[in-house]
């Protein structure tokens, strides 16, 4: 449904997770692929970031939000759907602040080559993208799920976030009717 079989895995591989849920993205790729390779895994709710930690061999080591700022903010989260936003929505219980981060923010990642930006932010996809700008360059498949999050339930950022990665030298390769579309960087 992400597309991983359109991408050819390589030792040492750098893969980041936004949305993390409970490593199930770590668990498909380590199913399918013999080569080992760096997860980061980003949740911001405790109790999937703790499952996270169980199910994964992961870089980061407390629940974040990526993000386009470095900041708190309020989580709102959907317990039954498994889903969790920054997003104000009537849907979801606020449930605490969260520590937000920019993935360009993380310093053993500047520099490096990443493989893979598994995108589901639940509508903060754009902001996301946002906060990966100084590194954008250096990641070559994003697999983003742009469903329907916005406005409760009812607008997708899909354009937003196509027209956006079109403008920073990438191609859309595939998406599904969930959604989920695969960008390459162009060469």
């Amino acid at each position: 449904m992400y597309f991983f079989d359109k991408i050819v895995f390589n030792n040492n591989d750098i893969i980041i997770d936004c949305g993390a849920n409970i490593g199930e993205i770590y668990k498909s790729i380590k199913l399918f692929n013999n080569n080992n390779f760096y997860y980061y895994g980003f949740e911001p709710v405790l109790s999937e970031f703790k499952l996270v930690q169980l199910n994964t061999v992961n870089q980061i080591s407390s629940p974040l939000a990526l993000f386009s700022k470095n900041e708190f903010k309020k989580l709102y989260t959907y317990t039954a759907g498994a889903d969790s936003t920054l997003i104000p929505d009537d849907r979801y219980k606020e449930d605490g602040d969260v520590e937000c981060v920019r993935l360009d923010s993380i310093s053993e990642l500047k520099g490096k080559k990443i493989k893979l930006l598994k995108l589901e932010a639940e509508g903060a996809e754009l902001d996301v993208l946002i906060g990966c700008r100084n590194i954008l360059k250096n990641i070559e498949y994003i697999s983003a799920d742009l469903g329907f999050e916005l406005d409760q339930g009812t607008r997708s950022n899909e354009a937003e976030v196509t027209e956006f990665l079109l403008s920073h030298n990438f191609t859309k390769l595939d998406s599904n009717l969930r959604h989920i579309n695969l960008f390459k960087i162009n060469n």
